[in-house]
């Protein structure tokens, strides 16, 4: 009878132990529910809108997805006109590429603007440009109103289009919103707007046009995921600019001077994808330390970091053939180069006015070394280059 009785409250006991733990499975799944899952996904997208230069290396451990990934994912806003019940004060309408003359605000013109694109002009403020006198400023906004995308030049052969031949307007203009369905940025589109701190570029534009931005006050720039092409000179001499980040999308920056004289620059990204920086790239950008250039590279360009006076140290990709011309001359701190045993030629003046750097280093022989073409006084204060197998002496 005392077996029984022992039997039963063990029995018992089991029961309600499986019944606790029903609950607390049921319990925590749904809390995984309601409080996890859900607010995981929620947390996601919000670290995606808030990230910072800081947390480009954040990593989302279940999809392996690295926080730029996500930012591209969830960067699909749609830019359009935030003034588009106020009243602009001059307008422009660009039909095959071609600009037409200043139209000024009347309730016909505003109901009967026609073209391929509208370029608007609104009252904000008021500015005092560099070298100028105080005036009126004014934010841009370019609209996508007929079947084409396309922007024309604002300059050809020295003849200036819309707001670029608007008795200076151009130095009064701070902020630029280009909305969607604007698939390029004009030639010239915004050189010398010497008050632009403000630009908003739509993922449809993929093309940045020959200094298109250049003599900017822009200090940062969201480049698009669209963008796969940069033009010469796009940002010449925005000597405000300290940062920027040239998305995986960018195949082609070929064309030369693209960031020359920037000299605030003290921070930039290149993508992976490309294989060829155009000459004069990093010209004068006086506040560089330090750079990556992307592995698939197989050139280094006639004067890319010439007078670079902060750049410190360098390391050549193993894909490189050729140093061309004067590429790191004036580089004043420069005191760290590495040199791979891919490289066939070294052009003239290549390190040349490089004052601190006397040795480099090379990823090769002293025999692969010497069979390198070089050009007239290519080594400038170098006196030696260190080897896998000994010492050059130079």
């Amino acid at each position: 009878m005392i077996i029984k009785e022992k039997r039963g409250i063990t029995l018992i006991a089991l029961v309600i132990t499986i019944i606790v733990m029903l609950i607390l499975v049921a319990v925590t799944i749904n809390l995984a529910i309601q409080g996890g899952l859900f607010n995981y996904a929620k947390t996601a997208k919000e670290k995606t809108e808030k990230a910072t230069e800081e947390e480009l290396n954040w990593t989302d451990l279940d999809t392996n997805m690295t926080i730029d990934t996500l930012i591209e994912k969830y960067n699909t806003s749609e830019v359009t006109n935030p003034y588009n019940n106020e009243t602009w004060t001059y307008a422009w309408t660009c039909t095959n590429e071609s600009w037409s003359n200043t139209i000024e605000y009347t309730v016909d013109n505003d109901a009967n603007l026609t073209g391929d694109i509208v370029a608007k002009l609104y009252e904000k403020g008021t500015v005092t440009p560099e070298g100028e006198e105080e005036g009126t400023a004014y934010h841009l906004v370019i609209e996508k109103i007929g079947s084409s995308g396309k922007m024309g030049n604002l300059e050809w052969n020295r003849v200036a289009f819309a707001w670029q031949a608007l008795n200076n307007t151009n130095k009064y203009i701070t902020k630029v919103v280009i909305c969607d369905g604007i698939t390029n940025i004009g030639g010239m589109a915004f050189n010398n707007c010497v008050s632009l701190t403000s630009a908003t570029i739509p993922n449809s534009v993929d093309t940045i046009g020959h200094f298109a931005f250049s003599k900017t006050r822009l200090t940062s720039l969201v480049i698009p995921t669209g963008v796969t092409t940069i033009h010469n000179d796009a940002f010449n001499r925005c000597t405000h600019l300290t940062s920027i980040k040239l998305p995986q999308s960018v195949t082609n920056i070929s064309d030369p001077n693209i960031f020359q004289g920037c000299t605030s620059l003290t921070s930039i990204t290149l993508p992976a994808s490309i294989d060829k920086i155009g000459s004069g790239f990093f010209q004068s950008c006086t506040a560089l330390t330090n750079i990556k250039i992307p592995e698939g590279v197989t050139e280094i360009n006639s004067y890319m970091f010439t007078n670079c006076t902060s750049l410190n140290s360098i390391i050549i990709p193993n894909n490189v053939t050729k140093i061309w011309w004067a590429a790191f001359s004036g580089c004043t701190s420069l005191t760290n180069v590495t040199i791979p045993n891919s490289v066939t030629r070294i052009d003239q003046d290549v390190f040349s006015n490089c004052t601190n750097l006397t040795t480099v280093n090379y990823l090769g022989t002293m025999s692969q070394w010497n069979s390198i073409t070089k050009g007239t006084d290519w080594q400038g204060s170098i006196t030696s280059v260190v080897c896998s197998d000994g010492t050059v002496t130079l």
